[in-house]
């Protein structure tokens, strides 16, 4: 008798209040390997995976699934059960058990021999790492069983281009050893190059490409910049610790109006740290002068959003002086105009960065500092948010941003490297 498929899925749909989320969904995973989902923003990849693994209907039970989904010829909840699948999520900071980086490992039976990335902060709290981190941690516990199906939701978008080969390795290894079967959703398939076994691609809706065409089709975004006042940013010999951990040490930074930086490194190497100093979050040591208005575009959504849709959050941050036709204008440009009832905290990631960016922009502020600006974003929105960051720019605005995208940087004025807590440019 032939073994079961790892993994097969026959959706019809999946549905939140008769709205479809997920339409004609029919996926075969018969042996080992590397499969990669892909698909617009909104196009249902997080919401397939959760299906996949059980959280929809059994946690999110107010969302309907129409077909079967068998994994090794068992539903989810017993698949899970006889420990044949496991989860990493796209929001590392709510999936945690311990409290402690050792407890973590502990709890998941995970060696710490295995875990040697981890050996300086095995006794540091959770919260105090950062998320790329958080994101590894929970990758390393995930790929630590020996479970036949490994569900990840968007590791690019948290795991640095140098640690993600490693992380291919080690799955393919596991592939190998245990005959697992990987699904995960990510947006850049060049990441993967010859690793991928099979991509399935979810469609939701066909797009059509804007253009900034003539002025009068241009959005206008110079009423956005307050002109008054010529932004600045100057950090002189900057310092900042965490406890017994040196983070930043002799940063200098200038930055100008009309400028547009970004900040590269490795995962947990401070680049939200700084990020943070900039905007202000955070008291470092030093000479820190900066002049302007700043909005700070956040790498988690997490107890951000006061108002219970997204209009009346639109609402909130618009400044008095902005026209309402640009407000209008963004709305549809970033692809928001069908979420503005919806609750912020029942959108995806991208639609929450697009969300983000859109707020940012009516604010009234000079300076945006982006903490990993390519995060849940596919090419289609990556390449318009470039496009408002240059206009941005363009009218006097800073924009000062980190991210693991190199292709996405070559967009900027200035690429900096944060390297064992000193900047440098490259």
């Amino acid at each position: 008798m032939s073994l079961p498929n790892i993994l097969d899925v026959d959706i019809k749909k999946i549905a939140f209040d008769n709205s479809a989320l997920v339409s004609n969904v029919i996926i075969g995973v018969e042996k080992s390997g590397i499969f990669l989902v892909t698909g617009e923003n909104g196009s249902g990849k997080t919401t397939l995976l959760r299906s996949i693994v059980g959280l929809i209907p059994h946690v999110y039970s107010k969302i309907n699934i129409e077909g079967e989904i068998r994994i090794c010829g068992y539903q989810p909840l017993t698949a899970i059960k006889k420990q044949l699948v496991t989860y990493v999520p796209q929001v590392p900071s709510s999936f945690f058990l311990g409290s402690t980086v050792i407890q973590e490992l502990q709890l998941s039976n995970t060696p710490l021999e295995q875990a040697n990335e981890f050996s300086t902060y095995l006794n540091y709290p959770i919260d105090w790492l950062s998320d790329g981190y958080k994101y590894r941690l929970l990758l390393k516990t995930g790929l630590s069983g020996k479970q036949r199906l490994i569900l990840i939701d968007e590791p690019s978008s948290y795991i640095d281009p140098w640690i993600m080969k490693e992380i291919l390795n080690e799955m393919e290894e596991k592939k190998k050893e245990y005959g697992v079967a990987f699904i995960i959703a990510d947006h850049k398939e060049w990441l993967y190059q010859n690793k991928i076994s099979g991509i399935f691609t979810l469609q939701k809706y066909h797009r059509v490409e804007d253009k900034f065409g003539n002025e009068d089709e241009k959005l206008r975004l110079t009423p956005l910049i307050n002109q008054q006042v010529l932004p600045k940013i100057s950090l002189k010999n900057t310092s900042f610790s965490y406890t017994d951990r040196n983070i930043l040490r002799n940063i200098d930074l200038d930055v100008s109006g009309g400028e547009k930086i970004v900040i590269l490194g490795k995962n947990g190497v401070g680049k939200t740290t700084l990020l943070k100093c900039v905007a202000g979050m955070l008291k470092c040591r030093g000479n820190y002068d900066v002049r302007g208005k700043i909005f700070f575009i956040p790498h988690s959504r997490i107890r951000y959003f006061t108002k219970n849709t997204v209009m009346k959050e639109i609402q909130t941050h618009s400044e008095r002086t902005v026209e309402q036709k640009i407000v209008n204008n963004l709305i549809d440009y970033l692809g928001l105009r069908e979420k503005l009832d919806l609750n912020p905290y029942n959108l995806s990631i991208g639609e929450t960065r697009r969300l983000f960016f859109l707020l940012g922009l009516i604010s009234g502020a000079n300076i945006l500092v982006i903490d990993e600006i390519s995060l849940g974003l596919d090419r289609f929105y990556r390449k318009k948010i470039m496009q408002l960051i240059e206009l941005f720019s363009s009218t006097g605005g800073i924009v000062v941003a980190s991210t693991h995208d190199m292709e996405l940087a070559k967009n900027f004025d200035r690429k900096l490297l944060l390297e064992d807590g000193e900047l440098v440019e490259v």
